[in-house]
């Protein structure tokens, strides 16, 4: 019943713009997308100025919706089961990427509450679509592609995006990258951005019920089926997270 009502407040700004997604037949990909690997971009997430903070109500912080904590959540284990991923202490992990890049959109001063807590449900349905068609993580990836997805579902859903060279600043990406990532990562999951209200409450529930989950229970998930995800990799003695 929670999670009902919790989804039935998500969706009242949908109205009619999310539904039933069908596959569209005028779409051709040339590439096999078990052959696509999008995403290794270098980057270099900046810390931005607060110029935009005396407008905006601390109350308001994205951090705090359950969506991006349930998202953060999967996303610590996701990473952790990338065949390349190896710890460093030097290397931020995908959940602090996330979670500096809501802090930059909030900080900075052209973000005017363009974001809410349906377009962390969306991104995550977009990384779903990746890996149904066989596209593959890696630790090297992750990033830009939350960073991407979370773009083309504030594109998608808000009236009022900000263009390209904003999330460019945000995320710490060139322009050029985000740019010829935006083409690569809409290609991939074959221009399938609707998505139905239904479909947003069974992630919802499937993320909360990771996310209340053990460490040792998480690989046999409805989250981690969905992601078609193997056993995370053993850690180190001197891993803590």
């Amino acid at each position: 019943m929670q999670i009902r009502q919790t989804c039935s407040r998500l969706f009242q700004r949908l109205g009619k713009t999310i539904s039933t997604d069908t596959r569209p037949s005028a779409v051709e990909i040339a590439a096999n997308s078990a052959d696509v690997c999008i995403g290794k971009f270098c980057y270099e997430l900046p810390e931005m100025s607060n110029a935009g903070e005396a407008g905006r109500d601390e109350s308001e912080d994205l951090r705090d919706c359950d969506t991006f904590q349930l998202l953060s959540h999967f996303l610590d284990y996701l990473e952790l089961t990338c065949p390349d991923w190896e710890y460093s202490a030097n290397c931020i992990n995908v959940a602090d990427y996330l979670d500096q890049l809501c802090v930059n959109i909030q900080t900075s001063s052209k973000s005017k509450n363009f974001i809410d807590s349906v377009d962390f449900l969306l991104a995550a349905t977009y990384l779903q679509r990746l890996s149904e068609y066989g596209v593959p993580f890696s630790h090297q990836s992750l990033r830009s592609l939350i960073l991407v997805a979370l773009m083309e579902a504030c594109k998608f859903h808000e009236e009022r995006s900000p263009r390209n060279s904003f999330w460019s600043a945000v995320g710490g990406f060139s322009l050029a990258d985000v740019n010829l990532l935006e083409r690569q990562f809409l290609a991939a999951i074959r221009f399938r951005l609707a998505v139905s209200p239904d479909d947003l409450t069974a992630l919802l529930r499937d993320l909360t019920d990771f996310a209340s989950l053990g460490p040792e229970e998480r690989g046999g998930s409805a989250m981690a089926r969905r992601f078609h995800l193997p056993p995370p990799r053993p850690l180190p003695a001197s891993f803590s997270r």
